[in-house]
């Protein structure tokens, strides 16, 4: 592919401030990448760009941004990319660069696998734009890939730009009672056994997550005063939060606020925007977001 890639923090500083100013979309999603720095951008043009494929080190999941303008050369970029084969594989990135960033990362399944000679499949997030996904979709099938599509989603961001930062983290601490904490890697395996989306890198995203104090948990304390974890929240590593969970039996009981309202005061102390993306058939998660003051 003739896409450059860029992974310094300054030059993508340097596009988003571009991207800002030139009817790109999906800015806040963008924004939360570059903070967090575990992605490679690839775009088509470094000056005047029209597409940027974002590559997400630790999930392997695959992003565009656009302003939906030049449609020919955006079609270009996305026809010069060889899906066949590993992501990472159509583009001329330096081995030193490759060797650097395996080492920064630690968890490396999901470079691991997009440096490959082939791939089985591929996760790629829909851009709102019905013409890009349509040019998605016809590479990909001539890459010899079967296209599905997930469940239509509803994005809900709590945005840092348009908010009272320190009101917002006096409301969520009002929240909380103690029993919320980070998450630690015995309470992986429980987490990953109820979660509906997960990859084959979604574990080693989340031992991140740990890592990092960005997954969070509410624990009670089981009839052998035991601690139990019921509920949980996990921010990803471009600043999404995933898998709000409450153990069935303990739904009811407020729970999920709590560990909610955790996450967010730890995106909000680290200046991040918070988003997350809910299927449209889970009414439960829409009200929380609405009622915490996140908008769809």
């Amino acid at each position: 592919s003739f896409l450059k890639y860029i992974i310094n923090k300054e030059d993508k500083i340097k596009l988003f401030d571009y991207m800002k100013n030139n009817d790109f979309k999906q800015l806040k999603r963008a924004e939360n990448e570059i903070k967090l720095g575990y992605s490679i951008w690839f775009v088509d043009d470094l000056n005047e760009p029209n597409i940027i494929f974002s590559f997400e080190l630790l999930d392997a999941l695959v992003k565009v941004y656009s302003n939906n303008k030049n449609m020919e050369k955006i079609e270009n970029a996305i026809n010069s990319i060889d899906f066949s084969k590993g992501f990472l594989n159509s583009f001329e990135i330096p081995k030193e660069e490759i060797d650097s960033l395996l080492i920064d990362v630690k968890y490396t399944n999901a470079m691991l696998y997009h440096l490959g000679d082939s791939v089985e499949y591929y996760s790629i997030m829909e851009t709102a734009n019905r013409d890009i996904v349509a040019l998605l979709k016809k590479r990909l099938k001539k890459c010899k890939f079967n296209v599905l599509t997930s469940q239509p989603h509803n994005e809900f961001s709590l945005d840092i730009h348009e908010i009272d930062v320190d009101q917002k983290i006096k409301e969520f601490e009002k929240n909380l009672d103690g029993n919320e904490a980070p998450l630690n890697h015995d309470d992986i395996e429980i987490a990953c056994k109820y979660w509906a989306y997960k990859t084959e890198f979604s574990v080693e995203e989340l031992k991140w997550s740990v890592d990092n104090e960005l997954a969070f948990g509410y624990k009670v304390k089981d009839e052998n005063n035991k601690e139990q974890l019921v509920a949980w929240n996990i921010i990803k590593s471009d600043g999404k939060t995933v898998h709000l969970f409450t153990i069935p039996e303990f739904r009811g009981k407020g729970y999920a606020k709590k560990v909610k309202s955790k996450t967010l005061l730890a995106l909000l102390k680290r200046n991040l925007t918070a988003l997350s993306y809910i299927n449209i058939d889970n009414v439960s998660s829409e009200s929380l977001s609405t009622k915490m003051g996140l908008t769809k």
